[in-house]
């Protein structure tokens, strides 16, 4: 034998893998671990391709939300809103308000 294969056999009888004098008790036991960490395996697996659905909708999702709000933006430009004309609200200052200027570090 070579010695990676010795090497590997050595590991799998220091792990008990490869117990020649096991019982059917034991047999069982070893079988029926090694069905539910299978079972346990299956289902990491079907919740990481759920998690990775989910985040495809979403990210499906927001791309739609986006295309929406270009073609709302695309249809506000069509119809000729000008949104400059109101430009005149900002520099709306009724009467009576007055703006205190404060200088800079006067010394």
């Amino acid at each position: 034998m070579s010695q990676a294969r010795k090497a590997r056999r050595e590991l799998a009888k220091s792990l008990g893998y490869l117990k020649k004098d096991e019982s059917m008790q034991s047999f069982r036991e070893r079988v029926k671990r090694s069905h539910e960490m299978g079972k346990h395996f299956h289902t990491l697996h079907l919740q990481n391709v759920m998690n990775q659905q989910l985040e495809a909708e979403k990210i499906k999702s927001g791309k739609k939300l986006e295309n929406f709000i270009k073609e709302k933006n695309q249809t506000e430009e069509n119809f000729g809103i000008n949104t400059d004309s109101f430009d005149f609200l900002n520099e709306f200052k009724p009467e009576g308000s007055s703006k205190i200027e404060i200088p800079d570090n006067p010394k």
